[in-house]
């Protein structure tokens, strides 16, 4: 078991993993990568997840992170909210695979 001190070594480490978590997910998008595809990951969701929250299909969704398509209007809210970097410390945990809404995304 943990004393205080171990827990609080334990919530530094996961924090700075977050950190750097997220400075990679940055550099990702700054190298070219698609910031649909980076977010999505970054946030522990899969394609199926992320295209049942935000009520399109899964291909339209890779086609999106292929670019291969730009996006339409009803759905461009919902992937601008998920593309918008958010500090680690701010985030959300990962949304649970049975989620109905995305109004917990920051």
């Amino acid at each position: 078991m943990c004393d205080k001190t171990d827990q609080h070594l334990l919530e530094d480490a996961e924090m700075l993993q977050g950190i750097r978590d997220y400075d990679a997910a940055q550099q990702a998008i700054a190298d070219g990568e698609n910031p649909i595809r980076v977010w999505r990951e970054y946030r522990g969701m899969t394609q199926a997840h992320l295209a049942k929250v935000a009520e399109i299909s899964v291909p339209y969704l890779s086609q999106l992170e292929s670019g291969k398509r730009k996006g339409s209007t009803d759905a461009a809210p919902f992937l601008h909210d998920l593309t918008a970097p958010t500090p680690p410390s701010t985030l959300p945990p990962p949304a649970s695979p049975n989620v109905e809404s995305h109004a917990h995304l920051p």
